[in-house]
C-alpha cells in the first residue's frame, strides 16, 4: 500500500473554516446587535425619564416657594414699562427667585402667568376669551429678552395651561413655538387658603436631551465596534482549531476512496481535542477491516441471489439507465414466453399495453428521481400477441444506473376481478351504474370541489311514484320491464359528463357536474318529469308514472352549502325527495336549511338510543351458522336488537346508523362483544355448548378503526375468561377497502390474539382480488344478495362458484348469508362451500331460546334433519 503524505497545512480559507467563521459572524451581529439595541434603548429612555422626573420635581417645588398673595398682588396692580417689564420691585423679587432656580437647574427657565379672565383683572387689552392666560414673570427677561414673554402679556392657553389652573399638575411632552421645542411641566401656585392663584411653568429644551442621547450613542458605536472586532478575531482563532484536524481527516480520507484501507491515522491528532480525534481515527480503521469483511460476504451473497433470481416463480428484470432489458430469469419464458435473446437491448415500453403507456412514462420519471413504486399494475404482451397483467415492483439503484423490476401474472385474478366489478358497480337489471359507483362518482366531484370552490355539483335523487303498487299489482317482472324502460328515458336527460345510477328498488339517482345556478338542476329535474309523463308501453298496456326527485346542491353559489362528506350530501338529496313526495309527488324539491327541522325525530331517537345504552332495552339475538356438509351447528352470529318501551323491538338497520353517526357506536359495540362472549361462556359453564362453538360478532367500521380495539377486546376475553378461538369477529368488505393499511394491522393483531377474523358481505364492496390474498383472515361471507340471484341465471351462479374457489385457493372457509331454500342449500354445497346460515336453518332468536336448544342437542333431541329447526 502506498505511504500517505503528511498532512497539508490548513488552508488561511478553507471552505468549512470559512462558513463556520461567516455562521459565527452572522450570529454574533445578530444577538450583539440586540443586546447593544436594547441596552442603548434601556439607557436612553432611562436618562429621558430622569430628566423628566427632574423637571416636574423642580417645578412642583418651586410653585410651594413662591408667594402666592405677592404674586397675584403684583398681576393686579403692575404696570407695564416701555420694554414691557415691570418696574415694581416685586417683580424684580419674583425674578430673581427664578433665576435663582435656572442657577440651580441651568437648562431648566422658570415663568409664571395668571388667567386672563377673571372679573377682578385689570384689562390691559381687549379679552380674548375664557381660554386667555397673562404672563407675570419669565427668566427669560434677565438672559435673552426677545424669547422672553413681556410682562402682563396675553396669550391663548393650550389645555396644559388650564388643565393647571384647575389645580393639577401638567406634563407637555415636545411642544414647538416661535423660539424652539420644548418640554414643560405646568404647577399650580396656591395662597394660603389652598386656592390656585397662578401657575408655575418650568421649561427645558429637547436639544438638551437630544445631545444627550447623541453622546450615547456614540460611546456605544465605538464599544460596540470594539467588541466585535475582538470577537471577530477571536471566532477566526477558534474556527482555525476545530478544522485543523478535520482537513488533515479528509485527506486520509481521500485514501480510503481509491481503495487504500491500509490506512497509519496516528498522525491526525490536536492538542485540544486529541482524544475524540484518536477515538474517530479508530473507528475509520476499524471500518476498512469491516469493509473487506463486507466485500467477502458480497460475493457469497451475490451467488446466492443468482441462484434465487433464476428459480423464483416471480418475473424478475434487470433494466439500464434507459430501461432496457439487461437482464431477465427463466420466468419470462413460462409466462411470456420470451428468453434473454429476444429482450435484451429492448425497450420494456416496447412490450406495454397502449392503453398503460402513459402510466408507465410517469413511473419512469419517478424512477429517475430515485422514487421507487410497488404494486402498480400494467398490461404487457407475450411472445403470441396476448396481453398479461403483471403487478410490478421497480426499485432505482441510480449509483448502478439500473433499474430492478419485480412482477407477478395476476391475468386469472383480473379476470375474476373485472366480473366482480361489473356486479359490484352496475345494476344487472337496468345495465346502469349501481350506487356503489355513484358514491365513488360522487366522492371524485366532492375532492374535485374541495380543491376547487368554484366547482359545483347537484345530486338529483329520483323515487317512482306509486310503483310498489304496479309491481304488487302487476308483479315483479313487469315490474322489473318498468324499471327497463325507465332507466333508458333517464339517460335522455342527461350529458355525457352527467352519472345516471340505479340506487336499488325504484330509486335512481343523477349526478350533474360542474352546475352554475340552481336552474341547472333544476333543468334536469324537469326534463325527467317530462320524459317520464309519456306513457309507457309493456305487453300492449300503458302506464302513466311520475317520480319525486330532492335536489341537493354542493357549491358557493346562491348561498348553497359546501358538504364535507357524502353522506350528508346523499341525506339532504333524500330528505328533499320525502318532502317532493309529502307535497303530492310528480314534484321536484331542493334541499334547503328548513327541512333540517325534520330531524328532530331523528335527535329524538338518538337520545332514546343513549338511553337505552344505560338501562337494559337491548337484547342480544343469535343466528345459527350451520355445516352444509354435515348439518352440525358450527356456531351463531350476535345480532342487536333494541326492545323499545314504546315502539317495541326495533331492527339494528334503524338505529345502527345513527349510532355509528354521533359515536355511540364504540359503547354499543363494545357492549355487544362482553355481552356475546359472557353468554357463551355461560353454556360452556352450563356445559351445553359444544367443544368447539363459537360466537360471531360484527364490528362497525367506525370502531373497528380504533386503536384501543384489540386491547378492549383483550380485556374482555380475560375478564370472561372466554378461549380466544371461540370469538369470531366480523369486518365488513368495505371497511377493510376504505383504510387498507389500518385494517390489516387491526386484524394482524386480532389473529395474534387467536381470534378468527371473517369478512362480511363479501362482493358488495370494491376490494382488489390481488390484495385480497395479503389479508390476514380466516372466513370469507358471501352476502345474501349473492345468493339470492343464483337461481336467476347460470352467471350468477357460475359467479358465487368463483368467489368459493377463490377462498378455498387462499385457505378460507366459506360462509354463505341468506339461503332461504332447500335448493339454495344444495347448490352451495355442491360447490363446495363449508358453512350456511339463513331463515332455511333458523331466525335469529333471544338466549333463552337458544338454550333450550342447545340443551335439546346435549339430550340428543335435535331436529332432524338438522336444518329444519326454528327458533
Amino acid at each position: 500500500m502506498p505511504i500517505l503524505p503528511r498532512a497539508q497545512l490548513v488552508p488561511r480559507f478553507s471552505s468549512l473554516r470559512v462558513k463556520l467563521l461567516v455562521g459565527f459572524t452572522i450570529v454574533f451581529s445578530i444577538v450583539s446587535a440586540g443586546t447593544y439595541y436594547w441596552i442603548y434603548t434601556l439607557t436612553i429612555d432611562r436618562i429621558s425619564r430622569q430628566v423628566k422626573d427632574n423637571l416636574q420635581a423642580a417645578a412642583i417645588g418651586a410653585a410651594q416657594m413662591i408667594n402666592a398673595e405677592e404674586l397675584l398682588t403684583l398681576y393686579r396692580e403692575g404696570t407695564r414699562n416701555q420694554v414691557g417689564f415691570s418696574d415694581d420691585p416685586r417683580y424684580h423679587r419674583q425674578l430673581a427667585w427664578l433665576d435663582q432656580i435656572h442657577q440651580t437647574l441651568p437648562q431648566v427657565w422658570m415663568f409664571t402667568f395668571v388667567q386672563g379672565n377673571q372679573p377682578d383683572t385689570r384689562r390691559v387689552g381687549p379679552a380674548m376669551g375664557p381660554a386667555e392666560i397673562i404672563y407675570l414673570v419669565d427668566v427669560w427677561a434677565r438672559y435673552d429678552p426677545s424669547k422672553s414673554a413681556k410682562f402682563l402679556e396675553p396669550a391663548v392657553g393650550t389645555p396644559a395651561h388650564l388643565q393647571a389652573l384647575a389645580g393639577a399638575v401638567t406634563f407637555r411632552d415636545l411642544h414647538q413655538d416661535q423660539w424652539g421645542t420644548w418640554i414643560t411641566v405646568y404647577s399650580p401656585i396656591r395662597n394660603r387658603k389652598q386656592e390656585v392663584v397662578a401657575v408655575l411653568g418650568a421649561d427645558i429644551e429637547a436639544n438638551y436631551i437630544l445631545d444627550i442621547q447623541r453622546k450615547i450613542r456614540y460611546r456605544f458605536g465605538i464599544i460596540f465596534l470594539l467588541s466585535y472586532a475582538f470577537l471577530s478575531l477571536l471566532i477566526y482563532f477558534i474556527t482555525g482549531i476545530l478544522v485543523h484536524p478535520l482537513i488533515q481527516l479528509r485527506s486520509s480520507l481521500q485514501q480510503v476512496s481509491q481503495g487504500n484501507y491500509n490506512l497509519d491515522l496516528s498522525n491526525i491528532t490536536c492538542q485540544q481535542f486529541e482524544d475524540e480525534i484518536t477515538h474517530l481515527a479508530r473507528i475509520f480503521e476499524s471500518m476498512t477491516h469491516c469493509i473487506y469483511v463486507r466485500e467477502v460476504l458480497l460475493q457469497e451473497v451475490q451467488a446466492e441471489r443468482d441462484r434465487l433470481f433464476h428459480h423464483t416463480t416471480d418475473l424478475l428484470a434487470i433494466f439500464d439507465q434507459d430501461f432496457h432489458f439487461q437482464q431477465i430469469n427463466r420466468s419470462w419464458m413460462d409466462t411470456l414466453g420470451y428468453d434473454l435473446q429476444d429482450l435484451v437491448g429492448k425497450s420494456l415500453i416496447t412490450l406495454i399495453h397502449p392503453e398503460n403507456l402513459e402510466e408507465m412514462k410517469a413511473i419512469q420519471q419517478e424512477l429517475q428521481q430515485g422514487i421507487e413504486k410497488h404494486n402498480f399494475e400494467s398490461r404487457w404482451r407475450s411472445q403470441s400477441g396476448n396481453y398479461h397483467w403483471l403487478v410490478w415492483s421497480l426499485m432505482p439503484v441510480l449509483q448502478e444506473n439500473k433499474y430492478y423490476g419485480f412482477a407477478r401474472d395476476i391475468t386469472n385474478v383480473k379476470q375474476i376481478e373485472e366480473k366482480l366489478i361489473r356486479n359490484t358497480f352496475y345494476d344487472t337489471l337496468t345495465g346502469l351504474p349501481n350506487r356503489s359507483y355513484f358514491m365513488n362518482r360522487l366522492g371524485i366531484s366532492l375532492k374535485k370541489n374541495k380543491a376547487d370552490s368554484k366547482h359545483s355539483f347537484a345530486v338529483l335523487f329520483i323515487d317512482i311514484d306509486q310503483f310498489k303498487t304496479i309491481n304488487d299489482s302487476m308483479g315483479h317482472t313487469t315490474g322489473d320491464q318498468l324499471l327497463v324502460q325507465i332507466a333508458v328515458r333517464l339517460q335522455t336527460c342527461i350529458n355525457s359528463k352527467d352519472v345516471l345510477a340505479r340506487m336499488g328498488g325504484d330509486e335512481f339517482a343523477i349526478l350533474v357536474d360542474g352546475i352554475k345556478t340552481r336552474a341547472d338542476a333544476t333543468l334536469i329535474a324537469e326534463r325527467v318529469q317530462s320524459v317520464l309523463s309519456r306513457p309507457l308501453r309493456i305487453r300492449g298496456q300503458e302506464f302513466f308514472i311520475s317520480a319525486s326527485i330532492g335536489i341537493a346542491i354542493n357549491g358557493c353559489h346562491e348561498n348553497y352549502q359546501s358538504y364535507e362528506n357524502l353522506s350528508d350530501l346523499i341525506r339532504d338529496a333524500d330528505m328533499a325527495m320525502y318532502q317532493a313526495k309529502s307535497a303530492g309527488r310528480a314534484r321536484y324539491a331542493v334541499f334547503d336549511h328548513n327541512m333540517q327541522r325534520d330531524f328532530l325525530n331523528r335527535l329524538n331517537l338518538e337520545n332514546q338510543l343513549r338511553h337505552a345504552l344505560q338501562g337494559s332495552e337491548l337484547r342480544l339475538y343469535y343466528q345459527p351458522i350451520i355445516s352444509l356438509q354435515t348439518g352440525k351447528l358450527y356456531g351463531f352470529e350476535t345480532l342487536v336488537r333494541w326492545q323499545h318501551p314504546e315502539r317495541g323491538l326495533i331492527s339494528p338497520a334503524e338505529f345502527i346508523p345513527i349510532a355509528e353517526a354521533t359515536g355511540l357506536i364504540i359503547p354499543l359495540g363494545l357492549w355487544i362483544v362482553r355481552s356475546a362472549c359472557y353468554q357463551l361462556r355461560q353454556w360452556q359453564i352450563a356445559n351445553i355448548a359444544p367443544p368447539d362453538l363459537s360466537v360471531s360478532v360484527n364490528v362497525s367500521g367506525v370502531q373497528f378503526t380504533q386503536l384501543e380495539l384489540i386491547d378492549q377486546i383483550q380485556s374482555i376475553l380475560e375478564e370472561t375468561e372466554l378461549s380466544p378461538s371461540t370469538l369470531h369477529i366480523e369486518v365488513t368488505e368495505s371497511t377493510i377497502v376504505e383504510n387498507m393499511d389500518v385494517a390489516i394491522a387491526q386484524l394482524e393483531h386480532l389473529r395474534e390474539l387467536g381470534i378468527q377474523v371473517a369478512i362480511d358481505d363479501f362482493g358488495t364492496g370494491h376490494s382488489s382480488l390481488a390484495r385480497l390474498q395479503s389479508l390476514p383472515i380466516d372466513i370469507l361471507k358471501i352476502d345474501y344478495s349473492f345468493v339470492n340471484k343464483m337461481q336467476e341465471s347460470q352467471r350468477n351462479q357460475e359467479f358465487v362458484k368463483a368467489i368459493i374457489n377463490l377462498a378455498h385457493f387462499l385457505g378460507l372457509k366459506v360462509v354463505a348469508e341468506g339461503i332461504e331454500t332447500v335448493d339454495q342449500q344444495q347448490r352451495l354445497e355442491a360447490m363446495g362451500c363449508e358453512y350456511g346460515q339463513g331463515y332455511l336453518f333458523a331466525k335469529p332468536s333471544d338466549a333463552n331460546t337458544v338454550y333450550h336448544y342447545l340443551h335439546a342437542i346435549g339430550q340428543g333431541n335435535a331436529p332432524n334433519p338438522p336444518y329444519a329447526f326454528y327458533l
